[in-house]
């Protein structure tokens, strides 16, 4: 699950058509299932199965009949169970993974450690796309020799809006373990460090639905802060 949440935002493959999402989504496939067995065989282990508890479990699991049910009588069954080509993020079977891994995550998050490390692995790997966009504005991705197999701006989405997006996630991770008390200097430098890039990365693209989207996310992210 770690080195999953760290690849995605950096993931690609040069000799696909689509070089960044379609190849996401087989990620997501791929390390989900992965988990998946690695759970089943934990639970022989330890002859028993823990199911975490939530109280969005039963809401999600009645999206999940929902979606199932529209599935069944949709005019298209087979877009509707496993997407389109240009759309793999939606269908049956990818929100069946979603839920699967949300749940992995309920059932592996469980300390504190293992929450700061979540977040962590998080901000690093989308921060990291962030620093390959600034590479590219620099024109560094677009050599003869580099350029046909790797994306043109961002390793994250063939839309920067949704790039730009993403990076609201790692901005606000980084300033809230900035707030951390007796924070050392070199985590200071690194968390800082992250929001900057991921700041000043939302501000060039200045796409004004992601502004909005953005102050709501600081507002909430201000209001659980103080209370």
């Amino acid at each position: 699950l770690s080195v999953f949440l760290f690849l995605t935002p950096i993931f690609f493959l040069p000799f696909t058509p689509d070089f960044i999402e379609f190849n996401k989504q087989y990620l997501l496939y791929g390390f989900i299932t992965i988990a998946l067995l690695a759970w089943v065989a934990q639970g022989f282990i330890d002859r028993g199965f823990k199911i975490p508890r939530t109280p969005i479990a039963l809401p999600l699991l009645g999206l999940l009949g929902v979606v199932l049910i529209s599935s069944i009588f949709s005019k298209d069954r087979t877009a509707s169970f496993f997407g389109e080509y240009d759309r793999l993020t939606f269908g049956l079977i990818p929100f069946l993974w979603y839920v699967l891994f949300f749940y992995l995550l309920i059932y592996h998050l469980r300390t504190t450690a293992k929450i700061r490390r979540f977040f962590s692995i998080i901000a690093s790997g989308a921060t990291m796309s962030g620093l390959y966009f600034w590479v590219a504005v620099f024109g560094l991705t677009r050599l003869p020799f580099l350029s046909p197999f790797v994306p043109t701006w961002n390793t994250v989405s063939g839309a920067n809006s949704r790039f730009a997006l993403m990076l609201i996630v790692p901005l606000l991770i980084s300033l809230t373990f900035l707030l951390e008390p007796q924070i050392s200097r070199r985590k200071k430098i690194w968390w800082g460090s992250q929001a900057v890039i991921c700041f000043i990365t939302i501000l060039v693209f200045g796409f004004k639905g992601v502004f909005l989207v953005g102050a709501v996310s600081l507002a909430l992210w201000l209001a659980v802060i103080f209370t």
